[in-house]
């Protein structure tokens, strides 16, 4: 089972998840991350090992995802 943790910046905290046996759970959830990350936002995956790598496709195998609004300069 995967985690999709979305951080959005006027909508608060969302959690999705998805099951790679349930394909109906795995397409709402890469409609959610396209549209998220075709609006500017920053997808992350943590991998086994601890390391947040970025992704530009959605992956079904990741245990855990983050979506964060892109940095705010100042």
């Amino acid at each position: 089972m995967g985690i999709m943790n979305v951080l959005h910046p006027r909508k608060g905290h969302a959690v999705m998840t998805w099951s790679t046996a349930d394909k109906q759970s795995v397409e709402e959830v890469r409609a959610a991350f396209d549209e998220l990350v075709g609006n500017g936002m920053f997808a992350y995956e943590t991998t086994p090992t601890g390391e947040d790598v970025q992704l530009r496709k959605f992956n079904q195998d990741a245990d855990e995802i983050t979506i964060i609004p892109p940095p705010q300069g100042g």
